[in-house]
């Protein structure tokens, strides 16, 4: 584990398969807010200058993450075994003697002496690289038989791991932005609204003082009062015209009965009195 500068609870440090835990360790209070979120916004704040490391270690680590040792040694072995077959194969013609217009020899003799340098100065290089790995797996406090895939697999997991925290708090940031802006236009415009009705409300006051002061407010209500009366006094008029035009047709009706019943009784009359009997004559004395 590498050393933190504290031995804590007996921990010098941490394994690297413990940056991978970063972005599972959640916040309370907020679920979406991860270790890795925290550590990214500090480094945003207060170490700038190391807020970017993944920049140039990206691709780099991708890359290198999908390197296998085992399988470069195994084709680098294969690679030596064909040379050296081919160099056999010329020492043969050689000692055999070449037949007359054969080149081979000639030819591939050179490129076999060529070949097997490369093949021994790549040899080289692998072990210098399996060395470094082990130096540096034991410098991360694993073991040193960890081949480099695995090593800079996890360093790339990490790097991606950050880089999208980093863009989750960009964005966050700006979510809050735009909601603070909308709040403070929201909050600027009851203001604005606010200031209006008052002012509306100021003015309808002073109106009505000055109104009041002046004397002009009784005198409208007088006026008011009178002009409420005359209008109270013509809508009666009118209604009463009204009722009046509706008993008109009315009556007009019942003098029409009465007067087409009077000629009906008259006759009942004159028929009556020539059904009466004649009053007996008065004897004489």
């Amino acid at each position: 584990a590498e050393y933190m500068g504290t031995a804590r609870g007996q921990a010098h440090g941490f394994e690297l398969d413990a940056l991978l835990k970063l972005s599972s360790t959640r916040a309370v209070a907020k679920r979406q807010t991860t270790l890795l979120h925290f550590l990214a916004d500090l480094l945003a704040k207060r170490f700038r200058t190391l807020a970017d490391f993944t920049e140039n270690l990206t691709l780099t680590l991708e890359s290198a993450a999908r390197v296998s040792m085992p399988e470069i040694t195994g084709r680098v072995a294969k690679l030596d075994a064909r040379v050296r077959e081919v160099g056999a194969f010329v020492a043969q013609q050689r000692e055999a003697g070449a037949l007359e217009g054969d080149c081979f020899a000639a030819v591939m003799g050179p490129f076999a002496t060529r070949a097997a340098n490369r093949i021994a100065e790549v040899h080289t290089s692998i072990e210098q690289a399996l060395t470094a790995c082990a130096d540096l797996a034991g410098f991360l406090g694993m073991k040193r038989t960890v081949g480099p895939e695995e090593i800079f697999g996890l360093l790339s997991e990490f790097t991606a791991a950050y880089d999208k925290a980093v863009a989750d708090i960009v964005r966050q940031k700006a979510v809050e932005m735009a909601a603070e802006k909308r709040a403070r236009a929201a909050e600027k415009t009851a203001a604005k609204k606010t200031k209006v009705e008052k002012t509306e409300e100021d003015s309808r006051m002073t109106d009505l003082l000055s109104s009041v002061s002046s004397g002009k407010h009784f005198t409208l209500r007088r006026q008011g009062g009178k002009k409420g009366d005359k209008k109270e006094k013509k809508a009666k008029k009118a209604k009463d015209a009204k009722d009046g035009d509706e008993k008109k047709p009315k009556k007009k009706k019942d003098a029409d009965a009465a007067a087409a019943d009077k000629p009906k009784k008259k006759k009942k009359e004159t028929e009556t009195d020539a059904a009466a009997p004649a009053p007996a004559a008065a004897p004489a004395n």
